[in-house]
């Protein structure tokens, strides 16, 4: 075999082996985010609403590697009919929550903490497409895709803490808002 075949064809592996893994590494983001969103609609769970929150236990994996102290309350959003209003209530005696979003394609774009709220309750207003001035005097998070997940995390390592939770969710809001009125659309 002549040289220059043996390059050609080693040139050809090599760039489909790169397509290959390019692919792949732009696929997979959202194969899981799809794997996600449909165990959460298992649940009963539609988009732009939370879910009840799942106390994990040693062989939970709705969540991978899960922390049993921790609750997680999910909602999928979708974000095609205009932004939404995130809340996440603070509850008396937690000593940690988290409020954290996820895009389509896994990327975590932004975190807020009970810290960062001083213990009060986190309200935001997200949206789709380029960073906006703030919409409704609310911290305004754009979200790199139209769909994806926002997750809340709360340490609950007592029954007590576990039922104030329970009892609590309903006050959480995953819903559209109306940018003009700043109320929630029904």
């Amino acid at each position: 075999m002549k040289m220059a075949t043996l390059l050609s064809w080693t040139a050809a592996f090599v760039s489909g082996a790169l397509v290959s893994v390019w692919l792949l590494l732009n696929a997979m983001p959202n194969v899981l985010m799809n794997a996600a969103i449909d165990r959460i609609q298992q649940q009963g769970v539609g988009y732009n609403e939370w879910s009840p929150p799942l106390f994990q236990t040693a062989s939970s994996r709705e969540v991978v590697m899960p922390a049993p102290d921790l609750s997680y309350s999910a909602c999928i959003y979708d974000l095609a009919d205009g932004p939404l209003l995130v809340s996440a209530e603070a509850i008396d005696g937690l000593e940690y929550w988290s409020l954290s979003g996820f895009d389509h394609k896994t990327v975590n774009f932004f975190t807020i903490n009970d810290l960062e709220t001083h213990g009060e309750t986190a309200e935001i207003v997200l949206t789709s497409g380029r960073s906006q001035d703030d919409i409704c005097a609310k911290p305004t998070y754009s979200s790199p895709t139209r769909k994806g997940i926002m997750l809340i995390r709360r340490l609950a390592p007592t029954k007590g803490l576990a039922d104030a939770l329970r009892s609590r969710v309903p006050w959480d809001v995953c819903a559209p808002i109306d940018p003009n009125t700043c109320k929630l659309v029904e």
